[in-house]
């Protein structure tokens, strides 16, 4: 095979001759690292210089490409005409993967290096089925070449003890529904098979969680930790389907967490499925809501169930936590949407989780604390009462219809209608209002039982006290929930009858059969934009330390603050606020950790400043995306493949 054609190196080693397209933008000063330069390669940007003016192509070059394009055509040709032959086969019990297969005529194909074969690469379909029913080490990467198999990875006591140190340090803080002393007592029972078995199914969650992010292990490759993820993910599922015990719920919740963060919202949201049936079958409403007097006792007043009474402190702890794990997670992941009718009514007088400091005690001192009580409230509990009482307020009110119930031809009746719809908009508001004032109070106390809510360390240099990393969401929960509350009334638009629908400006009954463009919600408008303001300041002030390590959750509450601060400053025909830049660099910071931070900053980039390759031109952002009618939500799936289908055409790095 000939060389191909050298390329001239740039005028300085390792620099360009002039500043990179998005420094000279800015008009910032630019290293011309190549690559990237360091501004770029700080915020995560997409680095590309003006190309330099190349000679002529040397003689022979252009028919040196067209011979080759033509042997590339000719092997091309030859693979499918082998993967056709293949295809019969795969009806039999023995499938032959057409990428393996190393018979003459592939051997003899020019240019078609040989695969070994073996029968850990190969497995039939029998294999294959029953390695995922039993836990098996069968993987299969989707971003990987075919038959590319990590090795398998054998959890041992020292990966035990390493990955428990990594869960509590990183994730426990705003997802703590394991109890650490009794996980930590688990691990020096390692040798015992008592203590193997029951943190199997958790450490296999830890290791899926963790592996997708960074591995313990320098020598492995991304490609790996991607598979070993996926296979522990699998495992996990199947120790939930074939069990029903509380070690498999939390390990089920814990993997949700990841997907979620990596942007696989319907295998997220079938997974809270799961976790809610499993909650219900293992009776965790009852010690939440009865306090568990219904259990083995039919003259309760309550439902009567054949279920043991939990025998520790701990043991009830956890329960609670899990049913509150389940419902907060299935609720604040559908805000905003109309179609999650599953969101539970809330629990008035249930048990809420201990503090979070006391839950780091072991059971003698964990049993003397009174569960339940709202005296000492973590980031944890006041994020749990937020997400099941006042945000299901508006999950119930945005369930209604949009649309004027009245026919047509009562003008006057549609009118009252649509000033109730905004009464009731504006109550639910001042509730998520009260609660807000309420929640900035709590984090003016300085008195012991609320240190919980700064008690957060930063990874910094200084190691100063950071706010909590669930305090953070809770405020950035709130205000997205006051933006889902009102997009949609805040321009009004024509309903099916041919009037205009709710949110017809401040003005009198006669704006509903105006004929000119309806005017924008003041009371909607002011209410968004006063929700953007403190989510930027909330941003503003929140570290990279712990943006970068925060409850996914988050994502998407910032992301809505992006889309309607977008869309609405489009709609209006005025300049996009400086304070939507903070959400740019927030979603970046997130996404050095978690792949739907990333998705979405790029969608924000394309719809700010068109700095998404391709993105302007051969794929436009969907017109959705500028239709406030549509919740963010609602648009993820159409989104996601805007995504793939820029990604595909992104230059390798």
């Amino acid at each position: 095979m000939s060389q191909s054609p050298q390329i001239v190196p740039p005028t300085t080693h390792g620099s360009s001759a002039s500043a990179c397209l998005v420094c000279r933008q800015r008009k910032t000063k630019c290293d011309r690292q190549r690559p990237t330069c360091s501004f770029c390669q700080k915020y995560d940007l997409d680095c590309a210089y003006t190309p330099p003016r190349k000679s002529g192509l040397r003689a022979g070059y252009v028919s040196h490409l067209e011979q080759r394009i033509a042997q590339l055509e000719t092997q091309f040709k030859c693979f499918q005409q082998e993967v056709w032959r293949c295809i019969p086969q795969l009806s039999a019990d023995v499938v032959p993967s057409p990428c393996l297969e190393t018979d003459e005529r592939a051997s003899s194909l020019p240019g078609v290096p040989e695969v070994p074969q073996s029968a850990s690469q190969v497995p039939s379909g029998d294999s294959i089925s029953g390695s995922l029913a039993q836990g098996g080490d069968f993987a299969v990467d989707s971003g990987n070449p075919p038959g590319l198999v990590a090795e398998h990875l054998e959890l041992t006591h020292a990966m035990a003890v390493e990955y428990c140190a990594i869960w509590f340090e990183k994730y426990h803080p705003w997802f703590p529904i394991l109890h650490q002393p009794s996980l930590v007592e688990y691990c020096q029972q390692w040798a015992s098979s008592t203590g193997a078995n029951i943190l199997r199914t958790r450490l296999q969650a830890m290791a899926a969680v963790i592996l997708s992010d960074a591995s313990p292990d320098a020598k492995s490759t991304a490609a790996q930790r991607r598979q070993w993820s996926q296979k522990f993910r699998q495992e996990v599922l199947v120790s939930a389907m074939h069990d029903l015990c509380m070690e498999n719920l939390q390990a089920l919740l814990m993997v949700s967490i990841a997907e979620y963060g990596d942007g696989n919202l319907s295998e997220f949201w079938d997974l809270m499925a799961l976790c809610k049936r499993m909650g219900t079958q293992l009776g965790l409403r009852d010690p939440v809501t009865y306090n568990c007097q219904n259990f083995g006792v039919p003259s309760s007043q309550a439902p009567p169930r054949m279920l043991s009474v939990p025998a520790t402190a701990i043991e009830l702890e956890e329960k609670i936590r899990a049913f509150w794990a389940a419902e907060a997670l299935d609720s604040v992941s559908t805000l905003g949407v109309a179609w999650n009718l599953g969101v539970s009514k809330p629990e008035l007088a249930a048990n809420l989780p201990c503090s979070d400091d006391i839950w780091g005690f072991p059971e003698s001192l964990i049993a003397m604390y009174r569960f339940g009580g709202a005296d000492s409230p973590s980031c944890f509990s006041l994020f749990v009462r937020l997400v099941t009482r006042d945000l299901w307020h508006v999950h119930h009110f945005l369930q209604q219809s949009y649309y004027s119930q009245p026919s047509t031809s009562d003008a006057a009746a549609g009118e009252l209608h649509s000033s109730a719809r905004r009464s009731d908009c504006m109550r639910v508001d001042e509730q998520l209002l009260e609660w807000q004032q309420d929640f900035q109070r709590v984090l003016t106390v300085n008195t012991p039982p609320y240190t919980d809510l700064y008690s957060y360390l930063s990874t910094t240099n200084d190691s100063s006290p950071a706010q909590h990393p669930n305090t953070i969401l809770i405020q950035c929960t709130v205000d997205s929930a006051i933006i889902s509350l009102y997009q949609r009334y805040l321009i009004p638009v024509a309903s099916p009858s041919g009037t205009t629908a709710a949110g017809e400006g401040d003005g009198d009954g006669d704006s509903a059969l105006a004929v000119a463009s309806p005017q924008p919600w003041k009371h909607a408008a002011d209410r968004c934009q006063q929700s953007c303001n403190h989510m930027a300041e909330v941003l503003r002030n929140a570290s990279d330390a712990i943006l970068g390590n925060i409850n996914p959750l988050i994502i998407y509450s910032i992301f809505i603050f992006g889309r309607f601060s977008i869309a609405y400053h489009h709609r209006i025909g005025t300049e996009i606020p400086s304070k939507t830049h903070f959400l740019v660099y927030a979603l970046t910071v997130c996404g050095q950790r978690w792949p739907l931070a990333r998705q979405l900053r790029h969608v924000l980039d394309a719809a700010m400043w068109g700095r998404s390759t391709l993105s302007s031109t051969a794929n436009p952002l969907p017109a959705e995306f500028y239709d406030l009618q549509y919740h963010a939500l609602d648009i993820a799936e159409a989104l996601r493949q805007w995504y793939a289908a820029v990604e595909s055409m992104l230059p390798p790095q």
